[in-house]
């Protein structure tokens, strides 16, 4: 009967372990805050961010932490099981902005719950939305890092102008964001190819009908462990050119990460999957300029007829940036633009005069 016993307890260590494990770490947290002490558990890091003119914003001195209990902790995967946004983590961040009480409300870090909305909120019937992705990823050192976010965050406030919704602070942001990883730090895979990506996303609730600026909304961050975004890995990914679609254009609103941009590409992106196909080369006019490439950033590296290596991007403001930073890094030339000479199954660099302009290719013309 004893060995029994010990058995079963054995079995449910096992089946809790990772609940026993959070929940100390929990305990640990909550009494450091009742103390007033920073937690510095494990250091993270993210670049210095320029400071932005003073503009109405929630405050990271204000931020209120309510860490989930043991019952509410959820069950870490295997990270070969890992698939892009399907698993979360066990806390969220929330901020509400509310005009008719002054503005932006106190920021909190709560435990991962459903969001509620009125069935007339601005969000649901015209697209008033935006969100950003970025990533923290664990290094050998075992600190985790954020590649660049302060960028994310100027983006962010960029696509809230364009959409009517109230702008903050990058700094007070990042500085909750941090808090938010550190607290769930846990999820941070230990594996090369994963990393915890942070979803910060920002909503128009005004619960009434009519085009309008909403005066009211809510700002709010997930996180997820993921690992590759593709069933292909780290191996090359296919790509539907049709110059039929076009998902941006002069004037429009795809330099704005709005979910608005996404939704009319499903049928395109359907399309490619039914061609086994992995992605979308999303081209403009009839000299099929290059806007984009779907889900992903784009970058192009060959060799011209000199011999000499060069690069070149479809320029936007985050991609711009590690763009310069290659150039610098590797010293290779760059030049904007240049023309592509399609096949039905392989792209051919050549120089020329234009951005992104192919040649010879049908409408069903597709590249990898």
């Amino acid at each position: 009967m004893v060995i029994q016993t010990k058995q079963c307890a054995c079995r449910w260590i096992l089946r809790h372990q990772h609940k026993l494990k959070q929940g100390a770490r929990s305990c640990h947290l909550k009494v450091k805050e009742a103390l007033g002490v920073e937690d510095t558990a494990r250091p993270f890091e993210h670049e210095k961010i320029e400071p932005e003119p003073q503009i109405e914003t929630f405050r990271y001195a204000d931020l209120k932490t309510t860490l989930a209990e043991p019952h509410q902790l959820r069950l870490k995967p295997d990270v070969s099981e890992l698939k892009f946004g399907q698993i979360f983590t066990d806390h969220m961040l929330k901020v509400f902005y509310h005009g008719a009480l002054g503005g932006w409300q106190t920021p909190e870090i709560i435990p991962f719950e459903n969001i509620s909305l009125h069935p007339a909120a601005k969000v649901l019937h015209y697209a008033v939305e935006l969100f950003e992705g970025l990533k923290a990823y664990r290094g050998v050192d075992g600190r985790v890092r954020i590649f660049r976010p302060d960028m994310n965050m100027h983006r962010m406030n960029i696509s809230a102008k364009t959409s009517g919704l109230p702008t903050f602070e990058s700094e007070e942001m990042l500085k909750c964001l941090k808090r938010l990883v550190s607290v769930d730090q846990e999820w941070v895979p230990h594996a090369e190819g994963a990393s915890l990506y942070l979803r910060p996303t920002l909503i128009g609730i005004d619960g009434t009908l009519g085009v309008a600026q909403s005066e009211s909304a809510l700002l709010f961050t997930i996180l997820c462990p993921v690992g590759n975004y593709f069933a292909t890995g780290s191996d090359a990914v296919s790509l539907l050119a049709d110059p039929m679609y076009a998902r941006a254009w002069p004037g429009g609103c795809g330099d704005k990460k709005v979910g608005s941009n996404y939704g009319p590409t499903i049928r395109v992106q359907k399309k490619a999957s039914n061609r086994g196909l992995q992605q979308v080369l999303w081209l403009y006019g009839k000299d099929h300029q290059i806007t984009e490439v779907g889900t992903m950033n784009i970058f192009m590296f060959y060799i011209n007829e000199d011999g000499g290596k060069q690069m070149h991007n479809v320029h936007t403001y985050i991609v711009s940036s590690i763009y310069l930073i290659f150039r610098k890094r590797t010293g290779y030339t760059t030049t904007k633009w240049f023309n592509f000479t399609g096949s039905n199954s392989c792209l051919n660099y050549t120089n020329g005069s234009r951005m992104g302009r192919f040649q010879s290719c049908s409408k069903d013309d597709y590249y990898e």
